[in-house]
């Protein structure tokens, strides 16, 4: 017998973690560099190497989805009423790749975790063609920075360029200065010839790489705006930053 994946939207995932956080498990199933990058805090990553992926041979033992002994024996014993699964670009469980990791962690989910609910969550909002609301503390720094990342990755511009279609929509914008000299070297990995024109996410934005470094930076305090055409000139739905946080 197989247990059924159910779906989830943003909405309904608030919902469960907001009224039984401690009786679920989030398992993201996106690569280690974009889980470092961002991620729902208490999730857990789900990884394991190629070896490993092509010896399954599509039938995933719970102890590769969920290596931490504590944790699977807490997630066998029925501690956990729901599972939440999610990745990076699938619109659907049944769109996943069968040897990818998705697909493989729902299968061992369903064949020894039989305790809990399984349910996969649906990448709804962009689907739909929605907005999603970035903000922190003041809507200047932190905020900001995660837009101009995220339209310097997906639109593969430079920092000039998104920080001036930003700075036309929030005129307060001012990332500090470690926060530029990040996006700028975020920068030169999104423009190399070697860098993939795949179009990443809004957790994949900030230092996709993962990686600290101390190089010195030089860089302007300000950037100028000016009302020109450039590559975003076609998007229709801004991206803003928060007003009042």
């Amino acid at each position: 017998m197989v247990m059924e994946v159910g779906t989830l939207d943003a909405g309904g995932l608030r919902a469960l973690l907001g009224e039984r956080a401690a009786q679920c498990l989030l398992l993201d199933c996106r690569s280690f560099f974009a889980f470092n990058a961002g991620h729902i805090a208490g999730s857990v990553n789900v990884r394991f190497s190629t070896i490993v992926r092509r010896r399954a041979k599509g039938a995933m033992g719970l102890e590769h989805i969920v290596p931490n002994a504590e944790l699977r024996g807490r997630l066998l014993a029925g501690a956990y009423h729901a599972v939440v699964l999610l990745d990076e670009r699938s619109a659907a469980l049944d769109g996943a790749k069968r040897d990818g990791t998705l697909a493989l962690a729902a299968g061992a989910l369903c064949r020894e975790a039989r305790a809990a609910q399984v349910f996969f969550l649906k990448d709804s909002i962009k689907n739909a063609g929605g907005r999603v609301f970035v903000h922190c503390q003041a809507g200047i720094s932190r905020s900001a920075t995660i837009c101009l990342a995220y339209l310097m990755r997906t639109n593969r511009v430079k920092l000039d360029e998104a920080f001036e279609f930003v700075k036309q929509r929030r005129s307060i914008i001012s990332p500090n200065f470690s926060f530029m000299g990040q996006l700028l070297q975020f920068e030169s990995q999104v423009l190399a010839p070697h860098c993939s024109a795949e179009a990443g996410s809004p957790a994949m934005a900030v230092l996709d790489r993962g990686t600290s470094t101390t190089t010195v930076f030089n860089f302007p305090v300000s950037i100028p705006v000016h009302s020109t055409n450039s590559a975003l000139s076609y998007l229709q739905s801004p991206i803003t930053t928060s007003p009042s946080c």
